[in-house]
């Protein structure tokens, strides 16, 4: 889940991988590795660095290349950070399995069992992530309790924040704010 794999069409040789590679750190954009037909990215694109990345390969030939499947994970991920995004304490009451079934107007199972077999997570599971990403996040750069970032975030309870964030990072949300004020801020 922290790195993701794209695929561009047109690479025929080692300058190529060497065009590409300097072409998308000078960009900013953090490259694990590239091979022909193939770029491994350190973290998820989000949507706006998909379109980027396609503009500055067209001028040099090259195509990006999104299969269906492709394109259906990486909307499932838009639509749960938008789901997340957008809710303020009415997570509670949408079912995520509903809100993607209208949303792509297919089976909720089908839909998982395509996520699963190719992100090597539940939707389930991914959701619980990125909501407690979400909750790092409001740790990080608010003030606000644990009681309103559970209600934010969907969480039934503080205690039901606690017990997911746990089981995700391996410390509870007080620990975890409680470190991040140790850290000065010059470095």
């Amino acid at each position: 889940m922290d790195q993701e794999c794209i695929y561009i069409k047109g690479m025929v040789c080692n300058r190529c991988i060497t065009t590409i590679r300097d072409l998308l750190e000078i960009r900013g954009f953090r490259v694990n590795k590239v091979s022909l037909g193939q770029v491994e990215l350190e973290k998820p694109l989000p949507a706006e660095g998909l379109v980027t990345i396609k503009e500055l390969l067209k001028p040099l030939g090259f195509e990006l290349l999104e299969d269906r499947t492709t394109s259906l994970l990486r909307q499932l991920k838009e639509a749960i950070k938008s789901l997340i995004e957008q809710n303020s304490g009415a997570l509670s009451s949408i079912k995520l399995s509903e809100f993607l079934s209208l949303r792509f107007h297919k089976n909720y199972d089908s839909l998982a069992e395509v996520f699963s077999r190719y992100e090597g997570i539940t939707l389930e599971r991914y959701y619980i992530v990125s909501r407690v990403d979400k909750v790092r996040e409001l740790l990080v750069y608010s003030e606000e309790t644990l009681e309103v970032i559970a209600f934010r975030t969907g969480f039934s309870s503080p205690q039901h924040l606690s017990n997911q964030f746990k089981s995700v990072t391996g410390i509870s949300p007080s620990q975890f704010r409680l470190n991040r004020r140790r850290i000065p801020e010059n470095l």
